[in-house]
């Protein structure tokens, strides 16, 4: 998924910059009209911001003996965004978001307890400050195509864990899973996207991204101390995510 999604961006983002030249370089009115968008609307040393909803795909990632992934969920975040225009190509993004990264996995114990599904839902709540660079196309009729890349430093401020009922006569059995996971996070990001130039001093955006975890979710500690797993007392937990993204830069 890691490749398709790169090979993606990469195709993108040729075929958007190979739209330019016949546009720009046009003696027509519209070829004239892009290129005053083009210097108009992106002047570098611009700051910009903005807002996002990210409805997102989250899945963990696990490497173990007895605990394993077991599948996604859907959720959700939003950001606020600072934008800063390097060059009319090249900006800087950052910003703070809220998020909540988790998936489904399994083990011995939650197969075997008949009053909870096979599986679980581990939930973390996170607030992230990311740091990436975009690189842009000129506007080609107000539209502006896109690929990023870069890190986020995040913090967990909540997370669960939870085993939903097998049947109506059982309950559900929700837990912390604050022990079990370490408070600071960080992720790499990569993906691409679009932005419109609504003409009225803001501009409409919408980018799919990859997000996936560079350190390890789970505590050392939590899992040794707890006694949870024997054979192997801790598991490896990355978190992946892929976050579809609409939002508004002022």
């Amino acid at each position: 998924m890691r490749n398709l999604l790169f090979a993606c961006c990469l195709c993108f983002y040729i075929a958007a910059f190979a739209q330019l030249p016949a546009n720009i370089s046009d003696g027509s009115s519209s070829g004239k009209q892009n290129e005053k968008e083009s210097k108009s609307v992106q002047k570098s040393g611009k700051f910009s911001f903005g807002v996002s909803i990210n409805p997102t795909i989250s899945w963990i990632n696990v490497e173990h003996d007895d605990m394993q992934t077991d599948g996604a969920t859907i959720n959700g975040g939003v950001g606020l965004l600072v934008g800063y225009d390097v060059s009319r190509l090249i900006s800087l993004v950052s910003g703070l978001n809220f998020s909540m990264p988790g998936g489904y996995t399994s083990d011995n114990a939650s197969m075997n307890d008949l009053t909870t599904k096979s599986n679980y839902l581990i939930q973390l709540y996170a607030l992230e400050v990311p740091l990436m660079v975009k690189f842009k196309t000129l506007p080609v009729d107000n539209i502006t195509y896109y690929t990023q890349g870069g890190i986020g430093a995040g913090y967990r401020i909540g997370s669960t864990e939870l085993h939903r009922a097998s049947s109506a006569q059982y309950s559900d059995k929700e837990s912390s899973f604050n022990s079990y996971s370490n408070p600071f996070l960080l992720n790499y990001m990569v993906g691409f996207g679009a932005s419109y130039d609504t003409g009225k001093r803001y501009r409409v955006f919408a980018e799919i991204n990859f997000k996936n975890s560079i350190t390890d979710i789970a505590s050392t500690d939590g899992y040794t101390l707890s006694g949870r797993y024997l054979t192997t007392p801790v598991p490896k937990i990355f978190g992946g995510n892929m976050l579809f993204s609409v939002g508004v830069m002022f």
